[in-house]
C-alpha cells in the first residue's frame, strides 16, 4: 500500500499555484506520509479474485448469497464505516521498502498468485518488518507484525464477526453508484491481517471469500525477510553555519544575504540523496537542493539552448497546465541547464512571479533553485562560482 505515484494525480493542477504554495521542507516529508496514507487509499481497488477450488473446502456454498446459511458457528457483521479522522503522522524511522522476490512469496504463501512489497523500518542498524502488502489483481492485503493502523472508523457501536472461531472486524461503507468500499481486520497466528477492496454490492460474498481464504491460510512463516539489505539512511537537521561543511554537496552551497534562514536538511533515503536549504526575506523566499544527477533527471537536461520550447515561459500562457504540451511538461516546470550555457537572459526567460530551474555541473552534481523575488545577477554570480 505503498504507492509511489501519488503525487500524479497533482498533474492537472496548474503549475503556479503548485509552486507558489509548496515548498521542500514541506516535500521532504512527502514521501514518508504518502506511504502510510496511502494505507487508507488503497481501497480504490477491484474485487478479490478467487481461484476455481473444489466447494467442499469451503464451509458455505459459493452459490448461496450469503456465508453464514452453511456455517451456523459463523456469525457475519457487517459494521458501517466512514473514513478514520486519525492523524496520520509517521512514527517510524527510516522507513523503506522492496518488490517481493517469486521466491518470498511462495515462501510465504505457497501456490497463492500474488504479487505486492515488503516495508520496513530501520533503528540502530537493524531492520524490522512493518508490514507486507500483497496483491491478487486489484485488491490488497496486510500483513504485519505489529497492530495495523486503522484506516476508518466503526459508525455506532463496534461489532466483531466470528469466522471459524476467529474474530474479524467487517466493514463496508457505501459510496456513490452503488459502490462499496469493504474492509476486514482480524489477528491470527500473532500477526494482523487487513483486507481491504472495492466494488459493488452485490460484490459481498466475493469479499467474504477473500476473508475466509485468509483465515483459512496455513501459518504464515515471515523468515525469508528478517535480513534485508539496509540503504543507508539520514535526515539530519543543519543550522546555517554547518551547510557549508557539509561532507558531500557542501562546497556547492549558496547562501544568500540579506534573508533569514528557515531550515537545512541532509536526507538520505531510499530513493533520495540531498542537501536542502530554505531562507525568507519579507514576501519573497530562496530554496536551494543540491543532489547527484539521477537517471529520471536526464530527460530534464537542455542540450541545446537554442530549443527555447524547452524553457522559456513567456511561449507558454498562464494557465500553462493547458498551454504547455504534455511532453515538454516536466522539463519547461524544472529545466536543467548546463552551468556553462547559463546565463542572465535564459534566466529572464524562467522569471516569472517566482523561478524555478536547475543547473548542471560536470557530469553528476544537480543545484536546483526556486523562489520568489530573487535578484538574478546576485544569483548567477553566486551559481557560476560554484564551478569547478
Amino acid at each position: 500500500m505503498k504507492d509511489k505515484k501519488i503525487l500524479e494525480m497533482m498533474s492537472g493542477i496548474d503549475d503556479d499555484l503548485i509552486e507558489e504554495t509548496v515548498h521542500y521542507k514541506k516535500t521532504n516529508y512527502i514521501k514518508y506520509i504518502a506511504s502510510i496514507a496511502a494505507v487508507c487509499v488503497m481501497f480504490f481497488s477491484a474485487i478479490y479474485f478467487i481461484k476455481e477450488r473444489p466447494a467442499e473446502e469451503y464451509a458455505y456454498s459459493t452459490d448461496e448469497p450469503v456465508v453464514v446459511e452453511e456455517n451456523k458457528k459463523d456469525s457475519i457483521i457487517f459494521n458501517d464505516l466512514s473514513p478514520s479522522s486519525s492523524d496520520m503522522k509517521i512514527a517510524v524511522e527510516g522507513y523503506f521498502y522492496y518488490d517481493l522476490t517469486t521466491e518470498q512469496i511462495k515462501a510465504i504463501f505457497g501456490d497463492f498468485s500474488l504479487s505486492g512489497i515488503v516495508s520496513y523500518t530501520s533503528k540502530e542498524e537493524k531492520a524490522d518488518i512493518f508490514e507486507v502488502n500483497v496483491r491478487n489483481q486489484n485488491t490488497n492485503i496486510t500483513i504485519s507484525k505489529n497492530e495495523i493502523m486503522d484506516c476508518y472508523q466503526i459508525v455506532g457501536e463496534e461489532k466483531l464477526s466470528t469466522i471459524e472461531g476467529v474474530e474479524v472486524l467487517i466493514g463496508a461503507q457505501t459510496l456513490n453508484n452503488n459502490e462499496v468500499n469493504y474492509y476486514a481486520e482480524f489477528a491470527k497466528d500473532d500477526l494482523y491481517f487487513k483486507l481491504e477492496c472495492f466494488g459493488k454490492k452485490e460484490d459481498k460474498e466475493k469479499f467474504l471469500h477473500a476473508i475466509y481464504d485468509l483465515v483459512r491460510i496455513k501459518k504464515i512463516d515471515l523468515s525469508s525477510l528478517e535480513h534485508p539489505i539496509i540503504p543507508r539512511l539520514k535526515d539530519e537537521v543543519l543550522k546555517e553555519n554547518e551547510l557549508l561543511k557539509e561532507e558531500n554537496f557542501g562546497e556547492y552551497m549558496i547562501l544568500p544575504k540579506g534573508y533569514v534562514f528557515n531550515s537545512g536538511r541532509r536526507v538520505i533515503t531510499q530513493h533520495d540523496d540531498y542537501l536542502y536549504a530554505s531562507w525568507s526575506k519579507e514576501s519573497g523566499y530562496f530554496e536551494i537542493k543540491i543532489y547527484k544527477l539521477r537517471d529520471k533527471d536526464k530527460a530534464r537536461i537542455v542540450k541545446d539552448i537554442k530549443q527555447k520550447e524547452l524553457y522559456d515561459l513567456s511561449l507558454y500562457p498562464i494557465p500553462r497546465a493547458e498551454t504547455v504540451p504534455e511532453s515538454l511538461r516536466e522539463i519547461v516546470d524544472n529545466p536543467i541547464f548546463k552551468i556553462e550555457d547559463l546565463n542572465r537572459k535564459i534566466l529572464s526567460k524562467r522569471k516569472g512571479n517566482y523561478i524555478v530551474f536547475s543547473t548542471l555541473y560536470g557530469d553528476n552534481i544537480i543545484i536546483e533553485v526556486r523562489g520568489k523575488g530573487l535578484n538574478l545577477e546576485k544569483l548567477l554570480r553566486g551559481l557560476k562560482e560554484k564551478i569547478k
